[in-house]
């Protein structure tokens, strides 16, 4: 069990696509964790499409 002041090491992978459909400024990132687990079914656990969703991910990891 943590406290509330520790924080939780996870690991994570990510993926990236490009493409000349999206818009110069947004893109996709979609995390998963590592190592994968097998009853992840390959699904990210998180998936941003923009530099503010990005940043607001990782900030939530910091926490």
């Amino acid at each position: 069990m943590c406290s509330s002041n520790e924080k939780t090491n996870e690991a994570y992978f990510f993926t990236t696509t490009v493409s000349d459909e999206l818009k110069k400024e947004d893109f996709i990132v979609e995390f998963f964790t590592y190592p994968p687990s097998a009853a992840s079914d390959d699904m990210p656990i998180k998936i941003t499409k923009n530099f503010d969703e990005l940043l607001d991910f990782i900030e939530q990891l910091d926490k």
